[in-house]
């Protein structure tokens, strides 16, 4: 069982940037239509971060193609310091995360999913052990009050 001792770390940006390029694309994949309204996954970092959310774990699919390598696929998992549950002694047992899920190809919205998440393989695939749902936001029309919004239901 997990004590007081259990510690969630905040990623740099560096490390963030290393583990997941693709959240800070500066445009979206070329040839995307006209109607794809770009939004960086560094904005919603710094968004959260504003929340108190902490980027405590970054990753991106293996790339296979140039596009997938700066736009694709990829996975980052916030935690907030205050936001935890604890056991029956009172102690901190585990963080409640948000796992942001997002792409720049214009192929799909932010998917966001709250709980509690475990490794369960080396290739970093990941499961809710508890949860406590989850939300897409679009790429278009997004603002920070509206993040804030549909965090605090």
């Amino acid at each position: 069982m997990l004590k007081n001792s259990l510690q969630m770390s905040a990623l740099t940006e560096l490390e963030i940037r290393q583990a997941a390029p693709q959240a800070f694309a500066a445009t979206p994949k070329p040839g995307v239509s006209q109607k794809y309204s770009f939004l960086p996954t560094s904005r919603i970092i710094e968004d959260m971060d504003r929340l108190g959310w902490k980027v405590c774990q970054a990753k991106s699919n293996r790339s296979r193609t140039s596009a997938t390598k700066e736009f694709g696929n990829h996975v980052v998992k916030f935690f907030h310091p205050e936001v935890f549950m604890k056991d029956q002694e009172g102690n901190v047992e585990a963080y409640i995360n948000i796992v942001v899920m997002n792409n720049h190809m214009g192929t799909g919205s932010f998917k966001f999913e709250m709980g509690i998440f475990r490794l369960v393989c080396e290739n970093g695939l990941i499961i809710k052990d508890k949860d406590f749902g989850g939300f897409n936001m679009r790429h278009s029309g997004y603002s920070f009050d509206q993040l804030q919004e549909t965090l605090n239901r």
